[in-house]
């Protein structure tokens, strides 16, 4: 049997996983907000390739695909933050116009635009869970997560914590089964 085990074997391993984690923790940050400099009649803001769980799917594809460390701590990262951005975006001031859930120029409704954010949150904690493998992982998606809800603090802390700390009990309750022979 091939084993299949994407758990840093070396130093440079480690060193590859971390530069991946910070480049990933950066963007997953940023990525969402990234369609308001973009045409409204090519992408709206809020539109449900950034606000959701696509890109952080496609980014653990490509984990299992390439194999590689610096990809897999991007991904944690990117998961991670993108996670927090999103625990933010659930709670904007009304569920009307640029806050809802974009699909082109078509919106989702409101509760199921909530519902999409709050599902794609759950999925990037359990994604960035399933990633894992050493200490220095968590440590650095957890420094990901305090400068992820420190820049966004002025926007209003205690429910975007409050959603975190549910998607990630939330993620926890899910079976991690890794696969880890073929």
């Amino acid at each position: 049997m091939q084993r299949i085990d994407l758990t840093p074997q070396t130093g440079t391993d480690i060193y590859l996983s971390c530069i991946g984690l910070l480049f990933g923790a950066v963007i997953g940050m940023k990525l969402a907000d990234i369609d308001q400099r973009i045409p409204d009649w090519l992408l709206y803001h809020r539109a449900i390739l950034t606000h959701g769980l696509i890109v952080p799917a496609l980014l653990g594809w490509g984990v299992w695909r390439a194999k590689h460390q610096t990809i897999r701590g991007f991904t944690i990262g990117f998961c991670m933050t993108n996670a927090v951005h999103l625990s933010f975006d659930l709670f904007p001031r009304a569920w009307w116009g640029y806050a809802l859930i974009h699909i082109f120029s078509w919106s989702l409704p409101p509760l199921l635009s909530w519902f999409w954010i709050a599902i794609s949150i759950v999925f990037c904690v359990y994604l960035a869970r399933f990633f894992v493998r050493t200490f220095w992982d968590l440590l650095v998606s957890g420094f990901g997560i305090l400068i992820g809800f420190g820049m966004s603090a002025h926007e209003g802390l205690l429910l975007p914590l409050l959603a975190f700390m549910i998607a990630g009990i939330l993620a926890f309750l899910f079976p991690l089964k890794r696969g880890e022979e073929k």
